[in-house]
């Protein structure tokens, strides 16, 4: 037991070493500046722009085709093609990005979907819509892109519904889109503008996704040193499938402590207590009796008790390491949790902006 320690001891002093060697470099990047790690609709738009064959980059269709191939698409023609953003299904709702071709009549139907959730019948009414402008199931590619390739919920498609014939493929930031981005990068060959934005924007993903390059170096290290991997591999099954909010765990404890500190460094009143089934509400905020903060025994959300609406769009569950606000919470990132804070009061108010 000693020596995993000592292992441990000396594996943390390495991450620890090589993280501090990454944050130090200069690593100027526009898109972290404008602040567009979380907003889905600048995501989709830098996307978009490269697959429109009609844009400015010069490459006609051959982002596109590379793209297709990516994500497993062989027969869409990418022949006078039209591209569009936040697509108005004319139900309220909006394609993030809808490719069409109206002379073969199919469509490809991308939801990107970076941290919010599922909303109810989204993807069933996404398929409706494609249906209804072009009749043919087979004609109709629904893709649905998150950070890691995770499915949607059965509430975005009941499975008692029709189900598409294509099916819905989930892509992912991490494996699609970076991978994809890497081929247009060896297409484009020259180290030109265009070479330094989708390079910059790779970055970008990656930080969006908590994915820095550290972790490859830390990677290679551990390939090289057995005894270190297997105590790494110890602690990532002991992180896997843990849930921090686990009544009575000292991780809910500093969550909760964490959350108290950020809504008095904001200066938002609220009205804390903790009910007999362990259940903690952070109750009335900014006065407001209809708004509370809940934290179940796997979950965090926001209630609107005034509509009986839950808000799970920054709900954050206790298992889910690769939500950035969980691993805020237990590390005390005060900016991250302000901002998860005033996102989730937003939506809770009715103020939300478009994430």
């Amino acid at each position: 037991m000693e020596e995993k320690f000592n292992c441990l001891d000396e594996l943390l002093k390495k991450v620890k070493k090589l993280k501090n060697e990454h944050t130090n470099v200069v690593a100027f990047n526009v898109y972290q500046i404008l602040r567009l790690n979380d907003k889905e609709l600048m995501h989709s738009r830098f996307i978009k722009a490269l697959l429109n064959p009609n844009e400015s980059h010069g490459y006609k269709d051959k982002f596109l085709t590379l793209f297709l191939k990516r994500v497993g698409i062989s027969n869409f023609s990418t022949n006078n093609i039209t591209i569009e953003c936040e697509k108005n299904t004319n139900s309220n709702r909006y394609i993030d990005i809808a490719i069409e071709n109206k002379l073969t009549n199919q469509m490809i139907i991308i939801e990107n979907k970076i941290w919010a959730g599922d909303l109810t019948n989204q993807l069933f009414d996404y398929y409706q819509f494609g249906m209804n402008l072009y009749k043919k199931s087979e004609n109709i590619f629904l893709l649905y892109l998150t950070p890691f390739g995770r499915t949607p919920s059965d509430n975005s498609f009941p499975k008692d519904k029709d189900q598409p014939q294509n099916g819905i493929k989930c892509i992912s930031y991490e494996t699609d889109i970076i991978s994809w981005l890497g081929d247009c990068l060896k297409l484009i060959g020259d180290k030109n503008r265009l070479y330094y934005c989708i390079e910059m924007y790779i970055e970008l993903i990656y930080k969006t996704i908590n994915r820095d390059k550290y972790m490859e170096e830390i990677l290679k290290y551990l390939v090289n040193n057995s005894s270190q991997m297997e105590v790494a591999i110890d602690v990532v099954k002991a992180f896997q499938s843990r849930n921090f909010l686990e009544f009575n765990s000292d991780s809910r404890n500093l969550i909760i402590k964490n959350i108290t500190k950020s809504f008095e460094i904001l200066g938002i009143e609220t009205d804390p207590y903790l009910q007999q089934d362990g259940i903690y509400y952070f109750d009335k905020i900014h006065g407001d009796k209809n708004c509370d903060l809940i934290i179940e025994k796997d979950c965090i959300y926001g209630e609107n008790s005034s509509s009986n609406t839950i808000k799970t769009e920054l709900e954050i569950i206790g298992n889910d390491l690769n939500n950035k606000y969980l691993v805020a919470l237990l590390t005390n990132n005060e900016d991250l949790i302000k901002e998860w804070i005033t996102k989730t009061i937003n939506h809770l108010t009715g103020e939300a902006e478009n994430l």
